[in-house]
């Protein structure tokens, strides 16, 4: 158990923002940002990310994409 909480980048969320849209809102939200800032896919000088629910799935494979479609819409 103690090799589960440390091998890998944690997921981060503020409180506020669970409170404000939901726990898994605000995780998917707190992802999307993450990967916002990493994108290079530009358009009207915003950074944009593009990924299918299958690849959304890779990410939180504790979510059926089901959910992830829930959470998105």
């Amino acid at each position: 158990m103690n090799k589960l909480l440390l091998n890998e980048s944690p997921l981060i969320i503020l409180p506020s923002l669970a409170l404000e849209l939901g726990l898994n809102e605000a995780i998917f939200l707190q992802q999307l940002h993450y990967w916002i800032l990493k994108s290079s896919i530009e358009l009207d000088n915003k950074n944009w990310v593009y990924r299918t629910t299958k690849e959304w799935e890779k990410e939180f494979p504790f979510w059926s994409i089901l959910t992830i479609k829930r959470i998105i819409n």
